[in-house]
């Protein structure tokens, strides 16, 4: 009702949060994130990055969200891990957030792949950037979201990236690599 009624709103979405809180009053879409660099040797060097990755040998993928709430999806993606670890593919799901992680550990070891999920925990924010240089592919499976500012930080440091289809992260990513929220087999899929 205040948004409804509000002279002047600031959305950090262009359609999503629009449509799910309209206004009668002016308004504008601008992110809230703040990017303290964006250098052109860190895409350049994700560029080389990318060119390198040999899907015999192991790839990393990341997800940097809070590890026990249960919409953040992580689990979707554990379980697309053990599929394709049975497929041959060498992977590690790397998952950076604070949390406790014994819900996401008992689906990995549920499912076979206790050893290719590795928890790295809460991070200082810089060092939130050290870590996406490091890992080869950016995963957002969240099932529920307004506009994410993880994917916008990933997307500062070249990675490339697939998400779910919640909130606004479709104008964030490009259809092709988009998954209905908690489809694994979407997930397989796009990887």
């Amino acid at each position: 009702k205040t948004i409804l009624n509000s002279d002047y709103v600031v959305y950090v979405t262009e359609e999503f949060l629009q449509k799910r809180y309209p206004t009668k009053g002016e308004w504008i879409a601008c992110s809230n994130v703040t990017l303290e660099d964006v250098d052109i040797k860190d895409l350049e060097d994700r560029l080389n990055k990318i060119e390198k990755i040999d899907l015999n040998e192991k790839v990393i993928i990341g997800t940097c969200a809070t590890i026990d709430v249960v919409y953040k999806g992580q689990e979707d993606v554990i379980k697309a891990i053990s599929q394709l670890k049975r497929d041959g593919y060498q992977l590690e799901y790397q998952l950076v957030g604070g949390g406790s992680s014994d819900y996401l550990s008992n689906v990995a070891q549920r499912y076979g792949v206790s050893g290719q999920v590795k928890f790295i925990g809460s991070l200082k924010h810089k060092d939130v950037f050290k870590w996406l240089e490091s890992i080869d592919i950016y995963v957002h499976p969240s099932k529920q979201e307004g506009l994410s500012r993880a994917i916008i930080e990933a997307m500062s440091k070249g990675c490339p990236i697939f998400g779910a289809d919640a909130g606004g992260i479709h104008e964030q990513i490009d259809n092709d690599f988009i998954f209905d929220k908690g489809n694994v087999d979407e997930i397989l899929r796009i990887f």
